[in-house]
């Protein structure tokens, strides 16, 4: 099966920092670098590097960065046949400072993102995984769910960054995959206890939504349907850069799903996937192989 990754492809020009500036501050960063990222590239290449077969629906600029990103994607496996080189805007570009304690702040620059083709849907198959954000326009994503829906294929949304959100997207989404603070965001509940994010899951299910995820960082993960509710706690580690770590959440669990890996399983590989993330520097420098989230796993059965 294929896991289909709708979504952005930019640059990510990343400042490490001890700590934010307060608003008028100016502080002295470390380092710069840039590295390849946006939550689509990031999600296809943690799908690719967990062993699935992925292709990717995007678009760049016709510039330096546009080449760089889809030259990365072919060499990690992806199928690029489905990304656009967009003449007349540029490339998109993520503006990321990370302190030294692991948190981070973004700034995202569109560009070409906002061109993004729509999906292929005579590529879907039953049995496939469509996974896609909120980097692309709208239009994008309802119309690949409703054609992912009628042709019996697995949608995961990973609502981010956070918006106001068209229920008839919920209602096509098998899992909705927010983070805590974007489900509070989306439903108005205060997600700072587990009561609060139980709470949330709720109302996520009551608008459309057939299973809810909900990552917590240290916390673990809570997962609910229309019957029960869970939580799954966290692996154990040191965070050093907590950037992609949910993307890597996202694609590892889409590639377990398309191998057709029992659920609560696939959402331990995931969650080892997004935990050895946050033990590196950078988007995709940092997605881990399969054959390191399996040994993370053995040893925290």
């Amino acid at each position: 099966m294929t896991v289909h990754v709708l979504g952005s492809l930019n640059m990510d020009l990343v400042v490490t920092l001890d700590r934010m500036p307060l608003p008028g501050e100016t502080v002295f960063g470390d380092t710069f670098t840039h590295i390849p990222g946006g939550k689509g590239l990031n999600q296809a290449i943690a799908a690719a590097r967990a062993g699935a077969s992925v292709s990717l629906t995007g678009a760049v600029g016709n510039d330096a960065y546009g080449r760089d990103l889809l030259n990365l994607a072919k060499l990690e496996g992806i199928d690029i046949s489905s990304v656009a080189s967009i003449e007349s805007i540029s490339t998109g570009t993520a503006h990321i400072e990370v302190e030294s304690s692991g948190e981070n702040r973004i700034v995202v620059v569109s560009g070409a993102n906002q061109q993004c083709p729509d999906l292929n849907v005579d590529n879907l198959n039953k049995g496939d995984v469509l996974l896609t954000q909120f980097e692309v326009p709208m239009s994008r994503i309802i119309h690949a769910f409703e054609a992912a829906r009628e042709r019996g294929v697995i949608t995961v949304l990973n609502p981010a960054p956070v918006m106001q959100i068209d229920t008839k997207i919920i209602a096509l989404t098998t899992y909705l995959i927010p983070n805590e603070h974007e489900a509070a965001m989306l439903t108005g509940s205060d997600t700072s206890s587990i009561g609060g994010i139980e709470i949330a899951a709720k109302k996520l299910i009551e608008m459309g939504a057939r299973n809810v995820i909900i990552t917590r960082g240290a916390a673990g993960i809570y997962k609910a349907n229309e019957l029960i509710g869970k939580e799954i706690p966290a692996y154990k580690i040191q965070p050093l850069d907590t950037t992609a770590a949910g993307d890597a959440f996202c694609g590892v669990f889409a590639t377990a799903l398309s191998e057709g890996v029992e659920e609560e399983t696939s959402l331990r590989m995931a969650m080892a996937a997004g935990a050895l993330t946050a033990t590196k520097t950078g988007a995709t420098t940092s997605l881990p192989l399969r054959k390191e989230i399996t040994s993370l796993m053995e040893r925290n059965p």
